[in-house]
């Protein structure tokens, strides 16, 4: 009998599965790592693609905004002039409407700080304040001479007195100013309560407070003199400086800014008439201005440089 168990292990030695070499394991894998590469290379470049447009849109809106940055600092500095110019606009405007309701008020004055009597009358009080200081009064010369209402128990009313011509308010003050007295009521009606008494021109309720806060600053020593001419209010920075007409408190402010020529930025410079400053506690009696010489001016330098020629004998 033939053997079973060779003819089984025979038959399962003939049916097994062909091994795969070496070789060619490594060339699958290869290949397999090649594709791959060629994947990521393919990735990389698309990356790059898109970071190249990236990079171009970035300096695109860098562009846009920088351009949009500038324009809006030249709209910005544009507005900024353009309000400057509005507000100085308003500010003249202002000092104009101020200075037209002055105007209106120029040959009045004020008498401050005369008591209220019974059955007083103004104009009388008014004449006797003339006879005082001898100054020669008619009646053509007054308009209008009152006492305004009192809106306030603390102070006084004023004695208003209108003149016809202004020539003859400015005759008036420049006596009172150089009787240098100091006028009190019992002065001009002795039943009165012995009060000083105030006469200076009058200034509309703007103008009052712009006078009384240069005076401040007189006191604070930032001004040296301060006065009232014709209505208008003038300071001098100090004894030897050109007066300096005043508006708005603008004008005050500008004064004490540090290291500016304030010619620049006060109203304008004036011509001095001492003789018609008219505020007798503050005008700047004690004080002349120094007129220098003026020396004449050539068209061409080297008349400059050229030596004068001597006199002949």
């Amino acid at each position: 009998m033939p053997n079973t168990n060779e003819n089984i292990e025979s038959g399962g030695s003939s049916s097994s599965v062909p091994k795969i070499s070496s070789g060619d394991y490594n060339d699958n894998l290869l290949t397999s790592m090649f594709d791959m590469m060629q994947n990521i290379t393919a990735e990389i470049k698309t990356m790059r693609k898109d970071l190249e447009a990236l990079r171009e849109d970035n300096k695109r809106i860098s562009l846009s905004i920088s351009s949009q940055e500038k324009y809006f600092k030249k709209n910005c500095r544009e507005l900024k002039n353009e309000i400057f110019n509005l507000r100085q606009e308003m500010i003249n405007d202002k000092n104009e409407i101020l200075a037209l309701k002055q105007t209106t008020k120029q040959n009045l004055i004020k008498i401050s700080n005369f008591p209220v009597s019974v059955n007083e009358d103004p104009f009388t009080i008014f004449e006797k304040v003339c006879k005082y200081i001898k100054f020669s009064v008619n009646v053509v010369f007054i308009e209008d001479c009152y006492r305004l209402s009192s809106k306030n128990s603390v102070y006084t009313p004023l004695i208003i007195v209108k003149f016809l011509r202004n020539k003859d308010k400015m005759s008036f003050l420049k006596i009172l100013r150089e009787n240098k007295v100091r006028l009190t009521s019992q002065m001009i009606e002795e039943t009165l309560p012995n009060t000083q008494i105030y006469i200076s021109e009058y200034l509309i309720p703007e103008m009052a407070a712009i006078f009384r806060e240069a005076r401040n600053m007189k006191k604070s020593n930032l001004l040296k003199f301060v006065w009232v001419r014709n209505g208008k209010i003038f300071v001098k920075i100090s004894e030897s400086s050109r007066p300096l007409l005043i508006t708005s408190k603008e004008d005050l402010s500008n004064i004490t800014k540090p290291k500016t020529d304030v010619r620049g930025l006060l109203g304008d410079e004036a011509e001095l008439d001492e003789s018609d400053a008219t505020d007798i506690s503050e005008s700047s009696t004690q004080s002349k201005r120094k007129r220098t010489q003026k020396i004449p001016r050539t068209s061409k330098i080297g008349e400059f440089f050229r030596p004068h020629k001597k006199a002949e004998k």
